[in-house]
């Protein structure tokens, strides 16, 4: 029975935009921030790995752990593999791209799901509008386009309400047990979510005390599949490991989990973080609007809804309740409450909707006004936010940004990293597995064995290069070292009009050039130092110079570098070497920020070995790669270098 008959006549176009808008804001971003991985989606690509015995990967092997996300991971990795003709491991980026999109279409599932249960509660617009809403809530969708647990724990939630709502409709049996091979999907995904089962028990308890006994037989044909699952799970998939291993939430849970489940604040905070994940600011005001939402609901509808009510009701508040369980680190109360945030975006829908109803009755306008009001006031603050976080993945993402521009710009070398600040494990970006990072092999040290280490030290370690997040920059903590390095490139660049996102972060070079100069070019390219191996040589022997750059304005064209050795008043080029400026894959043209230093290769010029002996000079020019025309300089075409001496 519809508690609003009156209320289920909408044009169809209005309905088809609200499910293609939601279906939009779900797929928009799937692939943000790739090809860096989010920290859980490498650990678990890199369990996996391990687990199906592709190398010795550092990462601890947790047996038991719910199979629905590894198995995701580890069929991605068989295809991938099946494709490309070589090992997973070399396509980390692509496999968590494909198990985005998983996720991505889990969610469409759970958007469709919503506007079909919606509709069988109240209405198509309360479908439409949970789905949309579910569809734009930021802290929900935060978790849901990852490739996590998350999104399959909330499509099996959700079709598990759907078959207990087709259960008490249709009195057939085989819903009444989809709900729980639902119900029970989701617990595959993660254990924690095991209060969904109650659904389709709950549906056929109901069904027996109220129409017929014989329900009761299906009841016990579901408790004998949850106890099969059980102990599929416990016994013999591993997942009673977990609390031997010491994994940190299971054993929370069974060493104080009853102390937790009656902390009144630990409790009331979760509800708080429930309530503000799905647009209602406040316990308070999400208490209101459920309790007002239950008072019309059950006058209204027919038993069998109630009962359906009742039980929606209670799996939310419970799962809620639940997590202070197990929780052990904050940060993950949001990922852990996201999978009930369907059924409380249901329950408010159907609640606001019967609440404007009902105003408009009462005070004889059209529905239509109080409606717009309740429903804006809930969907359009997280309809903006979502909006604006859209908006802002158009802006470059420093994690990216420093991973890309190290693989470019950065010469094979050890690299010190900042390492744990908070919950970031800056490491894993320059890791092919835990961070999806495709550049050259670069080994890596965390700066925390170095910070009280003078320069010497990390030099003499073999330390090249130096990451830094955060304040780390400033004194806080102290780095001696600091003022002895070249900072190469900060991310975001200092005055950036352009806005980015993510934690700020710098790289330096350990070692200094050895000759700082500032030579400036006509491209608006400035050399500010140069290495140098020797100012003395004999003829047959052989120079290294390396050099520094920086760029004024971006460079209109490619330019290419030559280094000549030349008499002292002649351009006669007696010796040279040619080659990039930079990199290779950092043409001139690419060179966009005033603030960075550019470091060449290292470019060897060998002395002829027929060359009289005397004083010569080494100059370095740049000229354009496609016409040949030189850039001048205050000298001409060239900087003049050193003076080197040739003799025997």
């Amino acid at each position: 029975m519809n508690p609003n008959p009156s209320s289920t006549k909408y044009p169809p176009y209005f309905l088809t935009a609200l499910l293609l808008v939601a279906a939009l804001f779900l797929l928009i971003g799937y692939d943000d921030r790739l090809p860096v991985l989010d920290t859980d989606e490498g650990i678990l690509l890199a369990q996996t790995f391990r687990d199906r015995g592709l190398g010795e990967i550092p990462v601890m092997s947790v047996r038991g752990y719910p199979p629905v996300i590894l198995g995701l991971f580890a069929a991605t990795q068989r295809v991938t593999e099946a494709i490309t003709g070589t090992s997973a491991v070399t396509h980390a980026e692509l496999i968590v791209r494909v198990v985005r999109l998983l996720s991505a279409a889990a969610n469409l599932v759970t958007v469709y799901l919503l506007y079909r249960i919606g509709d069988k509660l109240h209405s198509p617009l309360v479908g439409a509008v949970a789905a949309l809403v579910w569809a734009v809530l930021p802290v929900v969708q935060a978790q849901m386009r990852l490739a996590l647990t998350e999104p399959w724990q909330t499509v099996f939630v959700t079709a598990s309400v759907w078959a207990m709502l087709q259960t008490l409709d249709t009195r057939r049996w085989s819903w009444a047990v989809a709900a729980t091979v639902f119900g029970l999907g989701a617990v595959a995904a993660k254990y924690s979510i095991f209060t969904v089962l109650g659904l389709g028990v709950g549906a056929t308890l109901w069904l027996a005390w109220s129409h017929h006994r014989r329900w009761l037989w299906v009841t016990l044909a579901q408790v004998g599949l949850i106890a099969l699952a059980a102990y599929l799970l416990l016994a013999v998939y591993g997942a009673s490991t977990l609390v031997d291993r010491g994994n940190a939430e299971p054993s929370q849970f069974m060493n104080s989990g009853l102390q937790n489940l009656v902390n009144p604040a630990r409790v009331l905070y979760l509800y708080n973080v429930a309530a503000a994940q799905v647009g209602l600011y406040g316990l308070g005001l999400l208490a209101l609007v459920l309790l007002i939402g239950t008072a019309l609901f059950l006058r209204q509808a027919s038993a069998d809804r109630r009962a359906a009510w009742l039980l929606l009701l209670a799996f939310s508040l419970v799962h809620v309740w639940l997590v202070s369980s197990f929780l052990v680190w904050d940060p993950l109360k949001d990922r852990y409450i996201s999978p009930a945030s369907s059924v409380l975006a249901l329950l408010i829908a159907v609640s606001l909707l019967s609440a404007g109803c009902a105003l408009s009755r009462r005070l004889t306008v059209r529905a239509a006004v109080p409606l717009a009001l309740l429903l804006g006031a809930w969907a359009l603050p997280p309809l903006v936010t979502r909006s604006q976080q859209i908006v802002a993945l158009t802006y470059p993402y420093t994690e990216r940004e420093m991973v890309q521009w190290s693989v470019a710009s950065l010469e094979p070398g050890t690299l010190a990293i900042t390492g744990l600040e908070g919950q970031k494990w800056y490491w894993r970006l320059f890791n092919p597995i835990w961070g999806g990072y495709t550049g050259p092999h670069r080994p890596l040290v965390e700066t925390i064995r170095y910070l009280d280490q003078p320069p010497d030290d990390w030099r003499g370690n073999g330390i090249a290069y130096v990451h830094l997040a955060g304040n780390y920059p400033g004194d806080d903590p102290p780095l001696p070292i600091r003022d002895e390095m070249l900072l190469l490139k900060a991310f975001p660049p200092p005055d950036s009009a352009q806005p980015w996102r993510g934690d700020p972060f710098y790289i330096y070079r350990v070692e200094r050039m050895q000759h700082e100069i500032e030579a400036a070019f006509s491209g608006g390219i400035i050399l500010v130092g140069y290495d140098l191996d020797r100012t003395r040589a004999k003829p047959g022997e052989s120079l290294t110079v390396r050099l520094y750059w920086q760029a004024e304005q971006r460079p209109a064209a490619d330019y290419h570098l030559y280094l000549h050795l030349s008499s002292p008043d002649n351009h006669d080029a007696l010796a040279q070497a040619d080659g990039t400026p930079a990199l290779p894959g950092r043409p001139t043209f690419t060179w966009d920020d005033p603030h960075e230093t550019l470091v060449s290769p290292a470019y060897t010029i060998t002395i002829p070995p027929d060359i009289p002996s005397g004083e010569y000079r080494l100059l370095a020019g740049l000229y354009d790669f496609s016409t040949g025309q030189r850039l001048t300089t205050n000298e001409g075409d060239y900087v003049t270098l050193s003076r080197i001496t040739v003799g025997s």
